[in-house]
């Protein structure tokens, strides 16, 4: 058998490290080692970590470096280890933020969500919650606050952001470069060219990718840079289906509806841009019950009258994106006024409006109360009030507004179906608060009751209570998605603010400081703060609010200065007066008045600075004639602050008279008393007027001035009517010439 050949071995190698291994046992754990040395980083190895030279290397026979003494210094490391504690002690803030939140009572972890949402510092919040007093405010949380925070604003303004941060969050001092650079570049911009803007060179579709009008190849400049055109136009092939803010609208069939000869696409573009921007404050109607039988032409929850009044309306606001639009609007106010009369003569048998006479009456109502908004910020104020009294009178008089909860018109209404409840409690509110803002600044009379219907998307109300429970209507539809819960919100805060007005707008020859005890306004004022502490988590003011939720807050900050105007004016005593019902030192009026005015400058700049401007909603005027008229009183109207937000004001204008004529009024009356206080010189009031003109060039030669808006807080005091703009615009041209002659300006034309 022959001998298998085996591969011969070398003779093992005397290793004379060996001895190192059998002196050191191995650890049962290994060592968390910090920084391993750079041999063992580059093959991957375990360093054992010891110096100067660690195990393998040491096997090896390489150089044994380590990165921290050859890069960086023991102070680096110890900032890494810094950050390491830094960023474990923000973990644990905020898994202890996540239990207080799971495990407190729901009324104090909503508080604290609250807080969470309107501060950038979560860790505070969850310290401000500890402690003693729990989610009491500790009055060491004011002084800290006040000592954290920038040293402007009085003691009260950071009482009020600590006690009442939804409402009065903290504001961090704002440069007067921000505010500058804006007005600049947006007072006399060259404005981009809407869609067939007489003379434009190229067609800009600004808002919605649904080009609602036929673009004529005309108006196309061939290789312009295609960023300025909607991706409509720069795609080839079949344009892409038209994105409204419901899906239904696509069914929309208009012709059933209007004789007015628009389109399908364009009528469902317009109902939908007033249904995302105004409806959201306005509500005057059930949008999903509207919106099927808009397009099921059915007759229960929608109307004629009704779709006219919503296309009148919004064909003026979407002139700011598509001047085409404007062309409609006459029309659709003879078509509703036509509509309107058959509502008033019942003789008119056998006529295109008689149909409307088998519609409900809410919806009447609903389109009442919008032709009155729509005519008056059309330059028909006086047609604008027989609309706006005549909704109002058919509403009291089947219940909906101004009826006790005693009346028996109520069990009339608590026998309707729960949709029906719901439409009407649309109308009912939103004519509500509609006729509630118009009052605080048209000064009409105020309502002694508000709607006993439910609050869209609340359920408690008179009516029921009046109901059996098998018939409780728990089937209300909740807000669709772009209305938020800013409407109910208005209802609740309008409903506050009616209380303040059938007192302060109650004829009386006395001036309101002697006739309404301070009190009186001190108790509103605090009853509206702790009423914002219970506002839903989706109308905190942040950085994603929508437009609608900033809105409403210019809008409380608006009524706070006309809650505490008559008491602060230059001649009043009570000026100084001290609230006691702060703990702060310096709680005086004027600092109350300060505080608001100072929330509703911010808010105008955000709103304006992050809002496109065509899609800002009518509803933001109220809050830019009160910010402007704060703006030219003597204490503000000679600061850099006080001038540059007067021309925030006059640059929002500007942008809404392209689609409001309305503001033509307005604009030269508040010119006109800037000329007057001597805050502009008439070359810069003449100025805006030529750049007011030029951005609404499609309005043709202006008007006298109609409106009776009241622009002057003081002068309306003493007597509203010389407070109104038709009465102050018409100074306007006597001012400027007065100043021009004066200066020696004037040139005989």
């Amino acid at each position: 058998m022959k001998r298998r050949e085996y591969r011969s071995l070398l003779p093992a190698e005397d290793n004379s490290d060996q001895q190192f291994f059998q002196t050191s046992p191995l650890s049962k754990k290994p060592r968390n080692l910090r920084i391993a040395c750079d041999a063992c980083r580059v093959k991957k190895v375990a360093c054992t970590g010891e110096k100067p030279t660690c195990a393998p290397c040491l096997k090896r026979g390489t150089a044994c470096v380590y990165r921290e003494d050859k890069h960086h210094s023991s102070g680096e490391v110890n900032a890494l280890q810094q950050e390491r504690d830094d960023l474990k002690t923000q973990l644990s803030d905020h898994v202890k933020l996540l239990d207080q939140l799971k495990t407190l009572p729901d009324d104090q972890a909503f508080v604290l969500f609250q807080r969470l949402r309107a501060t950038s510092n979560s860790p505070d919040v969850v310290s401000n919650m500890n402690g003693s007093m729990h989610n009491r405010r500790r009055p060491s949380d004011i002084l800290a606050a006040r000592g954290m925070a920038p040293s402007t604003g009085s003691s009260l303004e950071h009482e009020l952001a600590a006690r009442h941060v939804l409402i009065y969050p903290k504001l961090e001092p704002l440069d007067a470069d921000p505010l500058k650079n804006l007005v600049e570049s947006t007072l006399f911009k060259a404005r981009s060219w809407r869609v067939g803007q007489a003379n434009s060179p190229v067609s800009v579709l600004t808002v919605n990718s649904a080009a609602p009008l036929p673009v004529d190849e005309k108006f196309i400049v061939h290789g312009q840079d295609q960023t300025s055109v909607t991706s409509t136009m720069s795609i080839l092939g079949p344009a892409p289906p038209p994105k409204y803010c419901d899906p239904r609208l696509s069914r929309l069939r208009i012709g059933f509806w209007t004789r007015v000869a628009i389109s399908n696409d364009l009528a469902a573009a317009l109902i939908s841009f007033y249904l995302e921007n105004d409806h959201p404050i306005m509500g005057m109607f059930d949008a999903d019950l509207f919106l099927d039988d808009l397009v099921e032409h059915r007759l229960t929850y929608c109307s004629a009258m009704l779709v006219t009044a919503v296309l009148y309306l919004s064909c003026q606001a979407y002139t700011r994106s598509d001047v085409r639009s404007s062309s409609f609007v006459p029309e659709f106010l003879d078509e509703a006024r036509t509509l309107w009369l058959a509502e008033q003569n019942p003789d008119l048998a056998g006529t295109l409006a008689a149909a409307e006479r088998i519609t409900d009456p809410i919806t009447t109502i609903a389109a009442a109360e919008l032709m009155a908004l729509g005519c008056q910020v059309n330059g028909q104020n006086d047609l604008g009030y027989d609309f706006l009294n005549a909704g109002r009178q058919m509403a009291e008089r089947i219940g909906l507004i101004n009826t006790p909860p005693t009346s028996p018109k109520l069990r009339y209404i608590a026998s309707k179906s729960p949709e029906w409840i719901s439409a009407a409690s649309h109308v009912a509110w939103g004519t509500y608060n509609w006729l509630s803002v118009h009052g605080l600044y048209f000064r009409d009379p105020p309502i002694a009751h508000p709607p006993n219907l439910p609050v869209p998307a609340e359920r408690s109300s008179t009516i029921d209570r009046q109901l059996d429970s098998s018939e409780s209507h728990e089937d209300f539809r909740p807000a669709p998605a772009y209305m938020g819960s800013t409407f109910s919100t208005m209802c609740r805060f309008w409903t506050i603010v009616q209380e303040v007005a059938v007192v302060y707008f109650k004829h009386d020859k006395r001036s309101l400081s002697q006739r309404v005890p301070l009190a009186f306004a001190e108790a509103k004022y605090q009853r509206l703060l702790a009423w914002t502490d219970t506002l839903a988590m989706g109308m905190a003011r942040g950085e994603y609010s929508p437009a609608h939720v900033l809105i409403f807050h210019m809008n409380f900050h608006s009524v706070v200065m006309q809650l505490f105007h008559p008491f602060v004016r230059e001649q009043s005593s009570f000026s100084k007066h001290r609230l006691r019902s702060f703990s702060s030192e310096d709680s005086c009026l004027a600092n109350v008045f300060n505080a608001s005015l100072n929330q509703l400058g911010r808010l105008m700049f955000i709103y304006q600075r992050s809002c496109v401007s065509a899609t800002w909603s009518i509803f933001v005027n109220p809050p830019l004639v009160q910010l402007a008229d704060a703006m030219l009183a003597a204490r503000f109207s000679r600061t850099t602050h006080g001038r540059l937000f007067f021309l925030l004001c006059i640059n929002a204008w500007l942008d809404l008279y392209e689609s409001y004529y309305f503001f033509w009024d307005i604009v030269k009356g508040f010119l006109a008393r800037a000329m007057r206080d001597g805050t502009m010189t008439s070359n810069e009031a003449k100025s805006l007027m030529a750049e007011l003109r030029r951005r609404g060039a499609h309005h043709g030669t202006p008007k006298l001035a109609s409106s009776s808006i009241i622009i002057d807080f003081d002068r309306a005091a003493a007597n509203p009517d010389e407070a109104r703009t038709r009465a102050i615009a018409e100074q306007f041209d006597e001012l400027a010439l007065q100043e021009e002659l004066t200066t020696g300006d004037y040139e005989e034309k």
